[in-house]
Formats: C-alpha cells, structure tokens, sequence
C-alpha cells in the first residue's frame, strides 16, 4: 500500500484492528524500532507455550505490514544482534507513514505530521534497540507483577528544558520511567550506554544533570527525585564510567548510579543479584 491513503482507506483500515493492535503502533510510534521479539514479550505474554506467542505476534505484524501500517528494516543490524541475538538478524519494524496517519484516528492529539524516520547508521540503530529493550524490560515487570504502575516516556517526551545561568538548555535522557515499587514511587532518568562515546561526551552529559538538579524543577516538577542510571554492556565499561565520575566530578558523582544492563531489574525491584555502582 501506498504511504498516502486517503481519508476513507484510513478510516475502513481502523475498523479493523484490535485494541492490542492499536496499543502496538502507539508504543511503535513512540519507541521508534521495535524487533518482532519485543513486540512479543510485551503483547503476547499470555500464550501457554512461546512457540504460539511467536505464531500469534507474526500474524499481526503480517497483517499489519500487508495493510501498509509498518514496514520491516531491510538491514541487518551489527553489535546489539551478535550480543543480543547471538548472531541472528531479528525483524525490524518501524511504523509507516499510512500507519501513523491511522493512529491518528484513536490518538487525535497526535500532531498532524512527523518527522520522517529511517533506521540511519548503524549505530544509532542500535542504540534506539537497546533503549527499546529496556522499555521492554520494564514493561515485563508490570506483566510478571514485580512492579504494580509504570509510564514510560521516550525521545523527546522525556527531555526537559530548563534555564542553566541564564541560558536555554534541554536535557535529553534516553529513557524516563515512573513506576510504583511496593508502595512506593520511583522515578529513573536512563542513559544507555553503548561503549562508544567519549569520556568527553559522557562528561558533558552528567554536567547536563547536574545543572538541571540544582534548578529543583524535578522534585518540583514530580515530587520525587529520579534516579540517573547509566546501562553499560559490561563491567570494564562500568569500571570506566565510574572511574571517570569519581576524578572528574568527585562532588557530583554520588548522584549517578551505573549498572550493567542486565542488571537493572535486581536493581528496581532490589534482589540481591543485581550490584549497585555509584560514586
């Protein structure tokens, strides 16, 4: 189907679809990319065995990609499929421009248009997989009852913009999370870490922080102080973020916490496997 359907084609093509479909491209328009497994994890949890979730979830991105709605990356994708994947090339998928101009029918507030999205280079691909899958993550903690409430803001809902000296500043998490946790809320402001930015970079972002703490619009903003954590691939790169927060910023270091990515459940819902690294 073409990117450009009209007014009718979108409005029969709605009636059509599924609550759970709906819920998908929604979540597809805010994540950017989702690979067929995260789509299952997250809608298709409910199935006896993973064999029949997989079955079901194809079904739907089929139907779908066949009405025009989302369209499957022709790439194959580099270091986040040989670590996550061992190796395979997962199923892409990004939402259409037809796709969006339908979710606009149930999400009326959306904005008439939006920027067009390509997977881009390699990296960048991968880093938007990876927030992916902590939002995938996260959600798997509501479905298995470890957490009771959650809202997940991606790029760029989750930026703020504040005043820092006098002068216009944003800052751009990757991830913001709200969850109820036993009773209790917690906020987390999320960097995902790839291994490939500079101490430079990495610097810069944590004064980013620091300069928007010291305004108070947070706790203001939402009552509660959000964590920040950094989700690094492994511990030589934890050792290195760490080590660089320590020297370069001793004073502010403490507001950070930096973790191995695997380690971000025993760290929220606070089992002991998970080890917590801050300054």
């Amino acid at each position: 189907m073409s990117k450009y359907i009209s007014k009718k084609q979108a409005h029969d093509i709605f009636q059509g679809l599924t609550e759970r479909e709906l819920k998908m491209l929604k979540l597809l328009n805010e994540a950017k990319f989702l690979t067929t497994d995260m789509i299952r994890r997250q809608f298709f949890n409910g199935y006896q065995t993973e064999l029949a979730a997989k079955r079901a979830t194809n079904r739907m991105t089929k139907k779908l990609e066949l009405a025009g709605m989302i369209g499957k990356l022709p790439r194959r994708i580099g270091g986040y499929v040989k670590e996550t994947y061992g190796g395979s090339a997962p199923s892409v998928w990004r939402l259409t421009e037809a796709g969006y101009k339908i979710l606009r029918l149930k999400h009326t507030g959306l904005p008439p248009s939006r920027k067009h999205r390509t997977e881009g280079k390699p990296l960048f691909l991968e880093h938007q997989l990876g927030i992916s899958e902590i939002a995938t993550k996260l959600r798997e903690l509501v479905i298995g009852g470890k957490i009771s409430q959650l809202t997940i803001d991606f790029e760029p809902k989750c930026w703020r913009d504040f005043r820092n000296a006098g002068e216009f500043s944003i800052l751009k998490p990757d991830l913001y999370a709200w969850l109820m946790n036993g009773g209790f809320e917690e906020s987390y402001f999320l960097e995902i870490d790839r291994g490939t930015e500079s101490p430079r970079r990495i610097l810069a972002k944590c004064q980013i922080y620091v300069s928007y703490f010291n305004t108070g619009i947070e706790e203001k903003r939402s009552g509660i102080t959000p964590y920040i954590v950094w989700l690094v691939p492994d511990e030589k790169r934890c050792a290195q973020i760490l080590n660089l927060l320590r020297e370069k910023m001793p004073e502010a270091s403490i507001l950070f916490q930096v973790v191995i990515e695997n380690d971000l459940v025993p760290l929220i819902i606070g089992t002991e496997s998970g080890e917590e690294s801050n300054g």
